[in-house]
């Protein structure tokens, strides 16, 4: 009798294979010719080469498997295999590939001619590259590439020539995504007398100095901004600058490692004066556990200080969506009920409709002691703060890393305070329309861990309500939000029934 598995097609049996792992599906394919035949296009897909092991079995097998291949990794090792060119040339019709530790096969000229026949390829990521590699990478054909990661060795000073860099870039005219990292010219160029990179829509540059963020002003048509930087940016700050675009960025992210570089960015973004409608703030600073005033972070930065630059930024982008990632540290020092953070944000972005609180907590104390429990929640205090902007959409993210979980009474308080935000927060802001809540702890358990309501109004002016929405209707009803040209009908859809989460 024919058995029961044979009986499906293999397009059926390809749709069933896609969710193995790679190891389970590398046992399959042994257990039989049919089996060994519908695994193989999944199995080569994506073509994993670490060690010199791995690179003698992959090279063993590429004759009859390589057309298969659509994505590589190649992580050279300090012995520089020599193999790793011959895997290029047997798979030329790859979409992606990634190099890591590039540099150690810079002088190897099978290299250029392997990449130099790679015409399909969509993405493309080299690491721990140096100026001299810069003519193999801009030799690649491929008019269709979308995506380029660039990122040279952190601790040298590797890339001083950012024409060679601009040139690299402009030979890709459908590049929509770049990163770049560690490029650390020292010397500014005209950059008005470049031409602009229309087709770039998200650029990261992470760990740049001050002539590498002219990269920006070539590309009119950013929709996603990520500027990260460990160091100060020297240059004259009176020096001439190309003028910004009219309209403003909408996605802007500032990750900035070290407190003492921070002055340099603000001083930065009013020089650039540039507007953002979302902005996300990748834990710039830290605040006491109450999660409304800041505390000294050991440095020369005193309290009044931070609040201060982080006003600045915001009087400079005049945002409409706020992402604020917290460090709460506890035992940094003690709750200030009269901490005036929300007041100062209210003040410096009047229109902030949209905001992403992310909340990690770090304990900082020495000894252990029943005094300070170690997770965070929401307080009533916060909630009133809250209510001094005219938010729309609000998404509380609450230690999403963190693992640990103190049983007993003050749990149980985190749950039940986590609970009961959302209402109180309806409550609070007569504009409120959606919230959601992710708790990390129901994360790390496998539980559904991110919930989102919308607000119904009752009869009276001050009476609310709260339906839940499925997650990807709160999600969406967030990015609706932190659109520029937000009007309020455009959350009419989610007061369907459709958007109604339906339990079991």
């Amino acid at each position: 009798m024919e058995p029961l598995i044979d009986r499906l097609n293999d397009d059926v049996l390809l749709i069933i294979l896609s969710h193995l792992k790679k190891r389970d599906l590398c046992a399959l394919s042994l257990t039989c010719k049919h089996f060994h035949m519908v695994s193989s296009p999944r199995l080569w897909t994506v073509l994993p080469i670490d060690w010199e092991f791995f690179v003698s079995w992959w090279h063993g097998n590429l004759g009859t498997n390589a057309h298969h291949v659509r994505e590589i990794v190649i992580h050279l090792d300090f012995d520089k295999p020599r193999t790793f060119p011959d895997v290029l040339f047997a798979t030329k019709n790859i979409r992606s590939l990634e190099i890591i530790h590039m540099s150690l096969l810079y002088d190897d000229p099978r290299l250029s001619i392997a990449l130099a026949e790679l015409r399909e390829l969509r993405t493309l990521s080299c690491n721990w590259i140096e100026d001299e590699m810069l003519p193999t990478i801009q030799c690649i054909p491929s008019p269709n590439l979308t995506s380029l990661s660039l990122a040279y060795r952190g601790k040298t000073n590797a890339c001083v020539d950012l024409p060679s860099i601009i040139s690299v870039i402009g030979s890709f005219p459908r590049l929509h995504d770049l990163k770049l990292e560690f490029l650390k010219p020292t010397t500014a160029v005209d950059i008005a007398s470049y031409p602009p990179f229309t087709s770039i829509q998200q650029l990261t540059l992470y760990n740049v100095t001050k002539p590498a963020t002219d990269l920006i002003y070539l590309c009119p048509n950013l929709t996603s901004l990520d500027l990260g930087a460990d160091y100060p940016f020297r240059g004259n700050p009176h020096g001439s600058r190309p003028r910004w675009r009219p309209s403003p960025i909408p996605r802007l992210t500032l990750t900035v490692l070290r407190p003492a570089t921070r002055a340099s960015i603000v001083s930065l973004l009013e020089q650039w004066a540039l507007r953002a409608a979302h902005v996300r703030f990748a834990k710039l600073w830290e605040f006491t556990n109450d999660g409304m005033s800041f505390t000294n972070d050991g440095m020369s930065f005193a309290k009044d200080d931070a609040s201060s630059q982080l006003m600045r930024i915001l009087d400079v982008l005049n945002p409409r969506s706020f992402h604020l990632e917290i460090a709460v540290v506890w035992g940094a020092g003690p709750s200030d009920p009269t901490g005036s953070l929300w007041k100062e944000v209210a003040a410096a972005a009047p229109h902030l409709r949209a905001l992403v609180l992310h909340v990690e907590a770090f304990d900082d104390r020495s000894t252990e002691s029943e005094q300070w429990p170690l997770t965070w929640a929401p307080s009533d205090a916060l909630v009133a703060e809250l209510a001094r902007l005219p938010l729309v959409c609000v998404h509380l993210e609450a230690d999403s890393e963190s693992s640990y979980r103190k049983p007993g009474e003050a749990e149980r308080q985190r749950i039940r305070a986590l609970a009961a935000f959302p209402e109180k927060l309806a409550t609070a802001i007569p504009t409120l329309r959606v919230v959601g809540v992710s708790d990390g702890w129901l994360k790390l358990e496998g539980l559904r861990s991110t919930q989102w309501w919308r607000v119904e109004r009752g009869d009276g002016d001050a009476s609310r309500s709260l339906v839940e929405l499925w997650r990807e209707d709160g999600e969406r009803a967030l990015r609706l939000v932190q659109n520029e040209a937000f009007s309020m009908s455009d959350l009419d859809d989610i007061y369907s029934e459709k958007c109604r989460y339906v339990w079991g």
